[in-house]
């Protein structure tokens, strides 16, 4: 699943240009965006919330999103991590034999983040980049020409992103894992819990490159669609209910952040 969609030619050289200002303007919503980080946290938060309880999943409420200290410590290893692979360092992935079961009852958030990552479990909060894109921005830095086009602050600011998105994923991935699930399936239920920016069809690479969050609304869509299907008509009034209420939250939370309120 994770080499899925890896074979996506380059676009034209149109859409190339008209999606280089739209991933700019996407940047400028979220990883250029300080003001994007406590709502974003809020908005994941409820959605996990909502798909955890929607079969047998329940039972990993308390763990993956009711326990700040899990939260915490997931947040700061997902942090740390980035913020070394930014910096060129390389991230030890040792686990010493250690069983998952094991690597999560010691505690050390550190390790159940490299194991998260190992197992598939880690998302972009933004977008995974196509083989292209990669390979194109090995070419640049090859280049005498190239340059670093993001400041510390924005940099830091994206570490930081990458760490809340990445939070709850990791603690639910632990959660999943304590629960006596295997590793494969708590990697699946950590990446879904929340939109998998992975998941896309073989028309959103051009699509997104003229819509702003494109994959990620349709994304969202589908899986409202499928979160009502299985709730029924009583169930999907009352979650209805409380994405009006989440909605109404997130819009308070904005207007406290609005220099002109």
């Amino acid at each position: 699943a994770s080499m899925k969609n890896l074979n996506h030619q380059a676009l034209p050289w149109i859409l190339e240009k008209v999606g280089t200002v739209t991933k700019y303007l996407a940047q400028t919503f979220t990883s250029m965006n300080p003001a994007f980080l406590f709502p974003n946290f809020i908005k994941d938060l409820g959605t996990a919330a909502i798909h955890l309880r929607e079969d047998d999943k329940k039972e990993l409420v308390k763990d993956a999103i009711l326990t700040p200290k899990n939260l915490k410590g997931a947040f700061w290893a997902a942090f740390k991590q980035t913020r070394a692979v930014n910096e060129g360092k390389r991230v030890k992935q040792d686990f010493g034999g250690k069983t998952p079961e094991q690597i999560v009852a010691s505690g050390n958030w550190d390790d159940i983040f490299s194991l998260f990552k190992a197992a598939g479990g880690k998302v972009s909060y933004f977008r995974h980049k196509p083989i292209t894109e990669l390979i194109e921005e090995l070419q640049e830095i090859k280049s005498p020409k190239s340059r670093r086009f993001h400041t510390k602050f924005f940099d830091l600011v994206d570490e930081l992103n990458t760490g809340i998105e990445n939070s709850i994923r990791v603690s639910t991935f632990a959660a999943a894992i304590k629960s006596g699930r295997s590793l494969q399936e708590s990697a699946l239920i950590a990446r879904n819990i929340t939109v998998d920016f992975n998941q896309k069809g073989t028309l959103t690479q051009a699509f997104g490159s003229a819509y702003v969050f494109f994959g990620a609304s349709v994304n969202s869509a589908h899986r409202l669609v499928k979160t009502f299907k299985r709730r029924g008509r009583n169930g999907s009034l009352k979650l209805l209910g409380g994405l009006v209420g989440l909605g109404a939250l997130i819009s308070f939370f904005n207007r406290m952040l609005d220099d002109d309120e």
